[in-house]
């Protein structure tokens, strides 16, 4: 266990700004202005503070601390720290489910599908092809990420019931929880001298609104890291674990009816 949190110093040491005294500060703003007015901000190195309860394969989210409910107006971007690609595990467990302040470099071109940040057409002209940037799966406005001050943590089981989740987590059937338990002993993901502290198998049960029928084939096997665990996770979200969490999950899925372990901590 104390290699994990080793680990966890060492890379946010990496991930943290360090400035020389000739560079120049980032510009300090908010979520909100970069979003009302993104050509403004576009390419420059910025100064901005949120929550990072959003984690996915390419990038994580960072939000304002207090979310308009009900609301079609974006208030997150897309966040890519520095060296994400490789250590995407690695950032969330330092920084998933905090607010923090990072430096990044804003790019537009996902808010507004220009290069520039300015809204499409703004600039038509009759004799140029105008192009228009189409961003998919998870895209990130602020690149090359690097964290200033972490100000406080949360544990996963803090987030608001029902955000960002695509379903329930419930006990396993004593037949899944059976082959969980014979697929984590053939990946050999469990940590020596932790057979007895507290374990619970969970199987995802998607919300009906979710429309990812797959999702039923996924769990999640969660272990105590002290001798009691009074509460477990209860909602199926992208990169659900806190650091500071009394567990920890990995991620199962079941295929021709067979439990198999995932290359993914959950």
């Amino acid at each position: 266990m104390r290699s994990i949190f080793v680990a966890m110093a060492i890379l946010m040491a990496l991930t943290t700004t360090n400035y020389a005294a000739t560079d120049a500060a980032p510009e300090r703003v908010t979520l909100a202005q970069l979003l009302k007015d993104p050509a403004r901000y576009a390419q420059r190195t910025v100064r901005v503070t949120g929550r990072m309860d959003i984690c996915g394969r390419f990038s994580c989210e960072l939000c304002p601390e207090k979310i308009i409910p009900d609301t079609n107006e974006q208030q997150c971007l897309g966040l890519d720290f520095y060296d994400y690609q490789g250590a995407e595990f690695a950032i969330r467990r330092a920084f998933l489910f905090s607010t923090l302040t990072v430096d990044a470099r804003f790019d537009p071109s996902c808010v507004t599908g220009t290069s520039d940040g300015s809204p499409p057409g703004a600039k038509a002209d009759a004799n140029k092809i105008e192009s228009i940037v189409v961003c998919l799966d998870g895209p990130a406005s602020l690149l090359d990420g690097r964290a200033v001050e972490v100000h406080s943590r949360r544990t996963s089981l803090s987030v608001e019931p029902g955000y960002r989740a695509k379903g329930a987590l419930v006990a396993a059937s004593a037949n899944d929880d059976e082959h969980m338990r014979t697929a984590l002993r053939l990946a050999d993901v469990v940590a020596p001298g932790s057979e007895t502290y507290p374990r619970v198998m969970l199987v995802a049960k998607p919300y009906p609104d979710a429309n990812d029928p797959e999702l039923a084939d996924y769990g999640v096997a969660c272990f105590c890291l002290t001798s009691v665990c009074t509460e477990w996770p209860k909602e199926w979200r992208p990169g659900s674990t806190s650091i500071i969490d009394p567990y920890h999950c990995y991620e199962l899925v079941k295929r021709e009816g067979e439990w198999r372990s995932t290359p993914y901590e959950w």
